[in-house]
């Protein structure tokens, strides 16, 4: 049941959260089914330390919303400063000019 290497973020994800259930299942402590879990994930630059942490995260944003929500990196609301709006811009200069 290992994840490919290469997988999508969301992919191991669910992998992960899938394995550390099915090892809950078959009788094993939350501790310990954490651990076998990250035994499946194989990403190149991540720590054990990390891998048990992460999936135990995302094993409570599962619980938690019921769904695994999507890698937000990159996805952050764009900025919109007042000044830049025109119409803003034009009565600003108005009262000051007054």
């Amino acid at each position: 049941m290992n994840v490919p290497l290469g997988s999508s973020n969301l992919v191991v994800k669910n992998w992960s959260v899938f394995g550390y259930f099915l090892h809950v299942e078959e009788g094993a402590i939350p501790n310990e089914a954490v651990r076998r879990a990250s035994d499946n994930v194989r990403q190149e630059k991540a720590s054990k330390r990390y891998r048990v942490n992460i999936i135990r995260v995302w094993t409570g944003q599962y619980l938690e919303l019921d769904m695994l929500p999507e890698h937000r990196q990159g996805k952050h609301a764009k900025r919109f400063f007042i000044s830049a709006d025109p119409d803003v811009k034009e009565e600003t200069l108005r009262c000051v000019e007054k």
